[in-house]
């Protein structure tokens, strides 16, 4: 039976919690091979930055698998932690501040950050050859701006795309169709859940909570227009 590694962090805790609970799991190296009953009494750690089982190579190595994209997000966003040059500053009071909406923002800001000024992906933007003259020399790798890629073809929307965009319209249909059929009363147990969706409707500013039926469809159609974008 396949044991979920680490708990599952809520969507309602603050974005500065939830970036807490990252830096310490990256910070002990995911506590592999530390002994579970000791990382529990320690009271300076949080108690969702524990894993639920002991942290073995043989089940790290297939949450590592599993999670190889966002191990590399959360790598780079504790970079820009743990890091005291001037740039970062206000990344870092944007996080103390939670003015992050979501941790997808924080991962994104601190990439960009990584990108422009750790000294690995710096040198990773460059390869060094050796050229007709038996010279080394340095290639510097071309960065694409995707937007500039994106407005060079805007005139024409590839079929893949149009095949995408048009099954996302489809769910959303369908997501739609299901909302109408909810009553006041199933309709705040949904907005209620934890989820990913909800806490971006939550999150729009000056968001109050609903109280007529039709506020409470129309922010569930929000949550349900969110989960088909992002597939939660």
């Amino acid at each position: 039976m396949n044991v979920i590694l680490f708990p599952k962090i809520p969507f309602s805790i603050s974005i500065s919690e939830r970036v807490e609970i990252i830096t310490q799991r990256i910070h002990n190296n995911y506590f592999l091979n530390q002994n579970l009953e000791e990382l529990r009494e320690n009271e300076n750690m949080n108690p969702l930055a524990i894993p639920n089982a002991a942290v073995t190579t043989e089940n790290f190595k297939q949450y590592s698998l599993k999670h190889k994209d966002e191990k590399s997000k959360n790598k780079r966003l504790v970079w820009c932690l743990d890091c005291e040059d001037d740039f970062v500053h206000p990344f870092k009071q944007f996080i103390r501040n939670n003015e992050f909406t979501q941790i997808r923002e924080v991962q994104d800001a601190a990439s960009k950050l990584y990108a422009e000024y750790c000294p690995d992906a710096q040198r990773s933007k460059a390869t060094v050859y050796t050229n007709a003259e038996g010279q080394r020399a340095v290639k510097k790798k071309i960065e694409v701006d995707a937007d500039e890629t994106f407005a060079e073809n805007t005139t024409e929307i590839p079929e893949n795309v149009k095949i995408i965009i048009a099954n996302k319209l489809n769910a959303v249909y369908e997501a739609l169709k299901e909302a109408k059929k909810l009553n006041s009363r199933q309709l705040e147990a949904k907005l209620a859940e934890d989820n990913q969706s909800n806490a971006f409707v939550k999150a729009i500013d000056g968001y109050q909570q609903p109280t007529k039926v039709a506020d409470k469809a129309l922010d569930y159609a929000l949550t349900a227009i969110h989960r088909v974008i992002f597939e939660e």
